[in-house]
């Protein structure tokens, strides 16, 4: 939904506002487990926070300055490699098994690429998607906008990552606390870091604050709808942390949005379907049915 209202810095500042009105109390009901936190979660706190900030500053101004189709499966797609190689890098989790998991992560990521295609072909003049013709993308979106899809995505990377290890730091630590407990606070607490950021970055961009001047008056009702669902989304990734040996998992399976999103486009809506479409639709949900099991090779 938000994607609908191209939306900026401003619009995501509304919309956390709103998301952080129902978790006022949870602060406060939790006191005594947010008063034995140490340093490290608060920087930890701190880190997420910024890289929540990074995700959605700069996918707003990549949706304004690319074309969404290529700028959004890119963002979907390279946290799904990005994540288990830093995850590697930081030996944190399980190693996954590099003749299993590594090569359906590749195929996922690679899925989430094909599925916005409307064809086998790329540019102007239509010629066939070869890799020399995907190195020789078009001068302007390289200059002005990869480096912002990059970011987005690196955004994601960072707090998938650091918000897996501090759930499971507490966890750890104050076993007493069901998980849900924790993972409420944790939210609570990142929502309200992240509200706090936006606030300042808006603050500062003087094109931001005329934006969240016109969305106070026609767009309150949008940001407080897709604030608190996508509170709601988050919650329940947050709790799939704690079930996860490695946090790539959660990464690679929050693409399961994207069939589910397509089935229902294409079932309900009776939206157009292209090869690369149900290519890769096939190859993603073949993926993440093979991720879901063992590897038959340990």
């Amino acid at each position: 939904m938000s994607k609908k209202q191209t939306p900026g810095a401003a619009f995501f500042l509304l919309m956390t506002a709103f998301a952080c009105i129902p978790l006022l109390p949870v602060p406060f009901y939790y006191f005594d487990l947010l008063s034995t936190f140490t340093m490290e979660l608060w920087l930890l706190l701190i880190l997420t926070a910024s890289g929540q900030t990074l995700y959605l500053t700069t996918l707003a101004a990549s949706y304004r300055k690319s074309e969404m189709s290529l700028a959004y499966p890119l963002i979907r797609s390279l946290p799904v490699l990005l994540v288990p190689a830093i995850c590697f890098f930081l030996q944190q989790g399980k190693n996954l098994d590099p003749l299993w998991e590594l090569p359906l992560m590749f195929i996922i990521a690679s899925a989430c690429l094909m599925i916005p295609l409307n064809s086998w072909k790329i540019g102007d003049s239509q010629r066939p998607i070869t890799l020399k013709s995907l190195l020789r993308l078009p001068r302007k979106f390289i200059a002005n906008n990869l480096h912002l899809t990059f970011a987005s995505a690196l955004g994601v990377t960072i707090y998938t990552i650091v918000d897996d290890r501090a759930i499971k730091a507490i966890s750890h630590d104050h076993s007493q606390f069901h998980i849900v407990e924790i993972s409420l606070l944790w939210l609570t607490l990142e929502y309200g870091a992240l509200l706090l950021l936006l606030a300042l970055y808006v603050f500062i961009t003087k094109v931001e604050r005329l934006r969240l001047s016109e969305n106070l008056k026609g767009q309150k009702a949008m940001a407080a709808k897709v604030g608190l669902i996508s509170q709601a989304g988050y919650f329940l990734i947050l709790l799939a942390y704690n079930y996860a040996d490695n946090v790539s998992y959660v990464a690679a399976f929050r693409q399961l949005s994207i069939p589910l999103g397509a089935a229902v486009a294409i079932l309900h809506l009776k939206e157009s379907t292209s090869a690369p479409k149900a290519t890769g639709l096939i190859l993603m949900t073949l993926a993440l049915i093979l991720l879901a099991f063992p590897s038959p090779f340990q």
